[in-house]
C-alpha cells in the first residue's frame, strides 16, 4: 500500500475513534509528563495548559503511530532517532567510551519487515 493510501486509511481510523469519544494518545500519564515538563502538575494546571499538553501528546502519538506503520524505512529511521537519543543520554551520564562506541556503530538490519 502506498503511503498516501495508508494516510487516507489512517485518517479515517482516527476519525472513527474520535467519533466514538476516544482521544488518541491522551493517556493521563502522557499528559502528566507534558505538564511536568513545563513546570506544573495536573492538579495546578490551567485548562489551557491541560489542553495544550493533550494536543502535544496526541500529535506525538499519532506521528509515531503513522511513521511506524506506514513503511519499514520510516520505522528504521525512528529506531535510529531513538538510538541517537540514547547516545545523548549516555554521554550526559558518563557511560564508558567503549559502550558509547558500540551503540553509535549499531546498525538496524536492512531486512526489517512488518
Amino acid at each position: 500500500m502506498s503511503n498516501s493510501k495508508y494516510l487516507e486509511k489512517f485518517r479515517s481510523h482516527i476519525q472513527v475513534f474520535e467519533h466514538l469519544g476516544g482521544e488518541p494518545g491522551c493517556t493521563s500519564q502522557q499528559v502528566k509528563d507534558k505538564l511536568i515538563a513545563v513546570g506544573t502538575t495536573p492538579d495546578r494546571a490551567s485548562d489551557t495548559q491541560i489542553n495544550t499538553a493533550k494536543h502535544e501528546a496526541r500529535g506525538k502519538y499519532l506521528a509515531n503511530l503513522f511513521l511506524m506503520n506506514s513503511h519499514p524505512r520510516f520505522a528504521v529511521f525512528v529506531a535510529k532517532l531513538k538510538a541517537d537519543s540514547i547516545m545523548k543520554k549516555q554521554r550526559e551520564t558518563n557511560i564508558p567510551k567503549q559502550s558509547r562506541k558500540l551503540l553509535s556503530t549499531f546498525k538496524l538490519g536492512t531486512n526489517y519487515s512488518r
